[in-house]
């Protein structure tokens, strides 16, 4: 069995294409099916939405508003709030909230470890929206330049909305383990609200709670203290909560007691520390990746994160010739007929004064050296003295031929940014649009082979795809690990590693259906709706 991906399920309701919460499994291999318009891109499309809301808010006065991301680039547009929280044409009430959450295992995140031995998964729902509440305040009375009163001291109310999270509830193993609500709380200054979201809930029966006191509680004291936890979210982001004990003196209280609230928030801060570093991890590649240029030269200003339309990719690759290599090996493995290359353009004046200042003898070893294959440090080094410029290049197998992407068919162009990108990725959670887009049917099926290398190096990779040949392939390995008729060399794949979703579109919202895979490599129920089975309409 293939080792845990980051990320193990998702919690989405209210969002998009989904108005009932749905949870959708993660394995190291998801793959998602569908008709068009049926919301699957909404999976997706959430995991960017809480990258953006939880590691992007810096110097956003409404984290939780997300038009454009960093992540999806120009690929992904979610227009705001009021046009990613589901919109349903049942007679039910409007929402007015969205429900987000994930859930991961204990043994990606080390620091929980310690805390919560016996706890195999977490999971941490969000409930977002916009909260609105009158709050009272008060004028103070201010005195003119002789003393005097000039103004009179009364209360006023006034209406506060703020766009924010409302609960965070965290279960462990499913069990809820605790959950905090909203209260507002206007600041000194009057001119931002933070949110605070009190401790409302705490399951004393909980094996963890007995845990974190080395099971020496007192269920009493335990609410008692409990309760006095709090989260602040000043920036209304996310995951950005600042962790309070409202006890702030605890020193005339018994030794344990003071162990649970220190514990219980130790716990809660690295629980929603570890869901931010998991969201962190994801990255995206968009269903359209763009064809680079003759000459991609690199910028010198800051590049974005996204991948969305595959140039980051290329960029990656003109960096490291150690991953032109991987990919170089894929190209080769899934018979696409070319190899890919790195060279370097060095300028003609930068060259001339280089072979001046060197012997016939040293030039003769540099070119017998290349000959040969041999890597240089201290030859590389001379190189990028010369401000050589890096170049990829695709060379055709049959013919010896350099040529650039801007040569070959669409497929190749489409399938080396999901080549590089599984292949440079680790414990990282891998979402993709149509991975096989432009490729051969029998590319299709080699792509299975990619993504099962791939979900072997601690990753969740998570595709949206039409392709029968993909899964068929993938359904070919499971039976072949479990009949022992894996050839050398495979990775080996069990039914628990695959999880193939069915996102069918309803009148109050989609619904997504997991369809079980046996050790046979079959699936236990009949597919929706025909799905794949148009083939044998038009044979027969």
């Amino acid at each position: 069995m293939i080792d845990p991906a980051p990320l193990s399920a998702l919690h989405i309701g209210n969002f998009k294409a989904f108005g009932d919460t749905q949870t959708i499994p993660i394995k190291p291999i998801t793959l998602i099916f569908g008709p068009n318009s049926a919301g699957k891109s909404s999976i997706i499309h959430s995991l960017i939405f809480a990258h953006e809301a939880a590691t992007q808010y810096r110097g956003k006065s409404d984290p939780l508003d997300v038009h454009t991301t960093v992540l999806g680039g120009h690929s992904v547009e979610l227009g705001g709030f009021d046009n990613f929280i589901h919109r349903s044409s049942s007679t039910a009430a409007a929402a007015t909230e969205v429900e987000w959450g994930l859930d991961f295992p204990v043994s990606v995140a080390r620091i929980l470890t310690p805390l919560l031995p016996d706890t195999k998964t977490i999971s941490v729902c969000i409930r977002f929206g916009r909260v609105t509440k009158n709050i009272l305040g008060a004028y103070n009375v201010e005195s003119d330049d002789e003393g005097r009163p000039s103004s009179i001291s009364r209360d006023v109310e006034f209406t506060f909305e703020k766009l924010t999270v409302s609960s965070v509830e965290i279960r462990l193993d499913g069990v809820v383990f605790c959950r905090f609500g909203i209260i507002i709380k206007p600041e000194e200054t009057w001119n931002y609200e933070s949110a605070t979201l009190i401790l409302t809930s705490l399951d004393l029966a909980h094996p963890a709670v007995s845990v974190l006191l080395d099971r020496a509680t007192n269920p009493a004291l335990s609410h008692y203290f409990g309760m006095g936890l709090h989260l602040i979210n000043y920036s209304h982001a996310l995951l950005d909560f600042e962790i309070r004990d409202t006890f702030y003196n605890l020193d005339h209280l018994e030794e344990r007691e003071k162990k649970l609230s220190t514990q219980l928030r130790q716990c809660v801060k690295k629980v929603l520390a570890s869901a931010k570093n998991v969201i962190s991890r994801v990255h995206y590649l968009g269903p359209l990746r763009q064809v680079p240029d003759r000459l991609l030269i690199l910028p010198n200003e800051a590049e974005s994160i996204s991948n969305a339309n595959g140039m980051r990719s290329y960029r990656e690759l003109l960096r490291s010739p150690n991953l032109v290599k991987d990919v170089s090996t894929w190209l080769e493995k899934l018979d696409f007929g070319y190899t890919l290359e790195l060279e370097d353009l060095i300028r003609s004046s930068k060259l001339e004064e280089e072979l001046k200042a060197r012997s016939p003898e040293s030039i003769e070893r540099q070119f017998k050296a290349r000959r040969s294959g041999e890597k240089i440090a201290r030859e590389a080094a001379r190189v990028r003295k010369l401000n050589a410029i890096p170049l990829l290049i695709l060379r055709d197998k049959r013919s010896g031929i350099e040529v650039s992407m801007k040569d070959v068919g669409a497929g190749v162009a489409q399938a080396l940014p999901v080549i590089c990108t599984l292949v440079s990725a680790k414990n990282s959670v891998v979402a993709i649009e149509q991975p096989e887009l432009h490729l051969h049917p029998r590319l299709q099926a080699e792509l299975g082979d990619l993504f099962i290398e791939a979900a072997g190096k601690n990753n969740a990779i998570i595709a949206e795809t039409y392709s029968e040949h993909l899964i068929l392939r993938i359904l070919r390995r499971i039976r072949e690990t479990t009949d022992d008729k894996l050839s050398k060399g495979m990775r080996p794949l069990r039914a628990d590693d695959v999880c193939v979703l069915y996102v069918q579109p309803g009148e109050s919202g989609s619904t997504v259906m997991q369809l079980e895979i046996t050790s046979d490599g079959d699936f236990v129920q009949r597919w929706p709706n025909g799905f794949f089975a148009d083939r044998l309409k038009e044979l027969f």
